[in-house]
């Protein structure tokens, strides 16, 4: 699951999903190198591989999802990369990628769809590529015109970084700011920005992306894959 907690076939799942709160076994461990795993209600082994680059700096995350269980298993895909928040970061994306705020972010300036062009930031628009000031969250996500890319700089400290990801598998980018807010989950001791290639809109869960068919069915005995990659700029 990714968003919110949801029911789906009488089974209850849990905000962001059952691999976000238990515990992952370290099955391979090394300088470069670390593979964990975890299985989910007796029906799905996940195992994921981060790896550093020796001779970049990449850090690469490869996932395999696996249905070890009787009947055919659902799910969505959503990679919740987190970045420390800051008051002078900038974030960059494809210049004619369109950008949507679900109902309950809306920001003034996107147009009657709520939907607003990258390159549209700033001037009586929304500014996306800065943090915002004020006020506690915002959340916009990336709906059409993915180049598999997007990219954050921190100008006082100096570093950044540069996320690519499969299209195919991750269609949509969520991009979340969290500046002190008082509610769950983190209640006012976080400031987080979050850039989180998906495949399920943000406001849908499980069940709603199963409706709108951007849930994956994954058959008895068959695995699914994904991967990304996080380069420091």
């Amino acid at each position: 699951n990714a968003g919110n907690e949801c029911v789906l076939n009488g089974q209850h799942h849990s905000f962001h999903g059952e691999s976000s709160i238990l515990p992952w076994e370290v099955t391979t461990r090394s300088d470069n190198l670390l593979i964990m795993e975890l299985t989910i209600f007796n029906s799905l082994h996940l195992k994921r591989a981060l790896t550093i680059d020796p001779s970049l700096s990449i850090l690469r995350c490869a996932t395999e999802v696996t249905n070890i269980g009787l009947t055919p298993q659902e799910i969505v895909m959503v990679e919740h990369v987190a970045f420390q928040g800051s008051s002078t970061i900038k974030v960059s994306a494809p210049e004619k990628s369109s950008w949507v705020f679900p109902k309950g972010y809306e920001e003034v300036g996107e147009d009657e769809e709520g939907k607003m062009l990258w390159n549209q930031s700033g001037i009586d628009r929304p500014d996306l590529s800065s943090p915002i000031k004020d006020k506690f969250v915002r959340l916009a996500y990336l709906s059409e015109g993915s180049e598999g890319w997007v990219s954050i700089f921190d100008g006082d400290r100096g570093t950044g970084a540069r996320l690519m990801w499969d299209v195919k598998k991750f269609p949509y980018l969520w991009y979340w700011q969290e500046r002190f807010s008082p509610g769950f989950p983190f209640y006012g001791r976080a400031e987080i920005t979050g850039l989180e290639p998906a495949s399920c809109y943000p406001d849908e869960a499980l069940n709603g992306a199963s409706k709108s068919g951007r849930s994956t069915i994954i058959p008895v005995n068959k695995k699914i894959s994904f991967d990304l990659a996080v380069e420091i700029i």
